[in-house]
This record gives structure tokens, sequence and C-alpha cells, in this order.
């Protein structure tokens, strides 16, 4: 496998999944991380930039149709790699952690959640609300030692991002004048921060990929206001960062590094069935919409409801179960389980086929004691 970096030469712009019609609405709101298929469809569009063959375009869809996703993260200057804040987490308006506990419904509030237990956080405070991260050394003693820890590190997002807002209006085609009620507004991110000892912080996007070889230095446009980002090839692995833990009991958690898209939304039925597993509970953040616009169709994807990065799974192996437990650990850790096919939606999708979501770096999962 290889790895990459993308670095923003200036501010970017992912907007999310909701209407933005011109004429209608004035605000664009945007998404930081973007979904993986954002640097997928990036990606592709580098190796086939590169091309000096002359190969046909449609010849050059067809290969980089290879490509797949492996692991994707956000990267900093002084080459640390970041990763969600895993959402069974609380965390307070001061940055404090609360690790969950594992209750039976009768010992927690009425809920509608189809689990037989709950995570509950024994703790008084607010909750922060805004996206944090951790670096991968912090990630995997969280998964090799479970809910055991006393004390966890994290840091705020903003930390590392700035966000800047877009002024813009349209101009008719014909008079090359601007067109009333057509202002708007766009919600940019800079990946770079001054801290408060006035040096400087900055993020890009580490990939690990393969499939195809893409070229070690060249530039790309990326997101919805085509922004210029340079892509350079980056030694940093992970192989030894997020090792498969060894497992304590026949009950483990799984947690998502990027969104993933499952047939039952946000219940992954298919990946229990198959390695007879059953879920005890989970920490699931509000559904991620993801669209976009079909370059080959000629019009826009289906809206899909993603389980958003961060989310965590509990789960155990089913008591009449003859199967080894590291086994199905590792067939889980460091793959991505994503089920989505374009082709195929979620149903039909042969068994020896990885999903299309899947070969993009959706649903990238790791596995960790409870």
């Amino acid at each position: 496998m290889y790895s990459l970096q993308i670095n923003a030469a200036d501010t970017l712009f992912f907007r999310d999944g909701r209407p933005f019609n011109m004429g209608e609405d004035t605000y664009a709101q945007g998404i930081f991380p973007p979904p993986p298929s954002v640097l997928y469809g990036a990606l592709r569009t580098a190796y086939m930039a590169a091309d000096t063959t002359g190969q046909p375009l449609s010849a050059l869809i067809t290969a980089t149709g290879a490509l797949t996703i492996h692991n994707l993260f956000l990267k900093s200057d002084k080459d640390i790699l970041y990763a969600p804040l895993p959402a069974d987490l609380f965390v307070d308006k001061d940055g404090n952690i609360t690790f969950p506990e594992l209750k039976k419904e009768k010992e927690v509030p009425v809920s509608s959640i189809p689990t037989p237990q709950m995570l509950y956080h024994n703790t008084n405070g607010k909750p922060d609300g805004q996206p944090r991260l951790v670096t991968l050394e912090i990630l995997k003693d969280y998964l090799d030692n479970g809910n055991q820890q006393p004390t966890f590190k994290n840091v705020p997002l903003k930390d590392f991002t700035e966000k800047e807002t877009k002024l813009g209006i349209a101009r008719s085609n014909a008079t090359r004048t601007s067109d009333e009620g057509m202002l708007y507004r766009m919600e940019m991110v800079r990946l770079e921060k001054q801290q408060e000892d006035k040096t400087w912080q900055s993020l890009s996007f580490w990939v690990q990929y393969d499939g195809i070889i893409l070229p070690t230095e060249t530039w790309v446009r990326i997101g919805g206001d085509k922004k210029a980002t340079y892509i350079n090839s980056c030694q940093l692995s992970i192989e030894n960062l997020l090792p498969r833990p060894t497992l304590q009991s026949n009950q483990f958690k799984i947690y998502l590094a990027t969104p993933a898209l499952f047939e039952a939304g946000w219940y992954p039925e298919n990946l229990l069935a198959k390695h007879d597993l059953e879920l005890i509970a989970a920490a699931v953040g509000k559904p991620l919409h993801l669209g976009g616009f079909d370059m080959v169709k000629r019009g826009p994807k289906p809206m899909l409801k993603a389980v958003p990065a961060g989310s965590v799974y509990y789960v155990q192996l089913k008591s009449d179960s003859k199967k080894d437990i590291n086994a199905i650990a590792q067939d889980i850790h460091g793959k991505t389980i994503s089920e989505f096919d374009s082709k195929y939606s979620f149903k039909g999708i042969p068994e020896n086929k990885l999903p299309d979501s899947a070969r993009q770096g959706f649903g990238a999962a790791f596995i960790g004691n409870i």
C-alpha cells in the first residue's frame, strides 16, 4: 500500500447535503472533514490529469476504478496523525473526558433505543458539542484498554482550523452584470491557525491507498469552490500505530474512523449477522447527509444517510456461535465495512466484491476492548 498527503493551498469548501438553489438560498453551510468520496474523486482526477499516454477518457476512468482507500486521517505539520474523538466518550466544556458505563435498560431512563444495554456517563457536566480529535497514539490506548483509562488527551478541531465566510453574487451571462437576488455566502475553512505562542499549526489529509500508482507530486482542485491542493507522497504508516488489540473477552467495540453507509441505516445488521454478533449498545452521532453530482449520468446522486465518523458499536459474540472471536476481529480491524454500492445499491452485492463506498474509504473500522 501507498500513502500520500493532500495539502491545502487556500481555504477549502465542502458543502453538506442541504439544498442550495441559486436565487432561493443565500447561505451554503460547509462541513469538515469532508466525506471520503471527495478525496477519492480528487485522487482519480489527479491520476487522469497526469496521464501522458494519450489514452481516451473512458480508459482512464476504468483504470482509476481500481483505486481503493484503506485509511484516511488528518495530519498535522508535525507529522502527527489525528482521528475523530470516539463518540462513546463524554466531553464537557473544559475538555474533560468521562468514560461510559454499560447499564441495563432498567437502570437508566426510558429510551427507544433497541439494545439491551445503554451507555451511561456519571457526570453533571454540560457537553462541549464541538468536534474534537485524538492522536493515533491515544486512540491505540483507547482500543487496547477500553473504558479503564483515567485520563484521555484530546484537542478541539478549531485549534487547527479557521472558518472564513466568502460573499459572492451571480452574474448574468448576457450582460455580465450582477443578477438581482443572487447574493450568497459560503462557509470556507482554512486548515491553518496561529496559536497563542505565535506559532502556526496546520492540517492536511493523510491517505493510505492501493490499486493504482499516483504521481508523487502534483496539484489538483478539490471541493465545492475548486480550490487548489498539493499532493505529495508521505512515508508515515499506521501498521505499528494501530495494531489489532488482544481481546479480553467475547465482547468488544467497533470504532469508525470514517463515515459508513449501512443498509439498515445506523444499525450494522449485515455485519452482525455475518459474524454471529449481537449489538449491546451504541454511540452514534447525527446522520451525515451525502449527495453529490454524478458526472456520468449528468444528474444528482441519491441522498444517503451515513453513520458519522467517531461512532462506536459495542458488540458481543452470540452464545451459541462456534466462531473464533479473534478471527472475527481480524476480519474487521483495519478494514472498510461500508455496504453501499452504486451498481447494486445495498442488495445483491457479490460476496467477493468490495462495495463502492468501502473502496472510497467509507467505514474504516478498528476493534477495541470494552
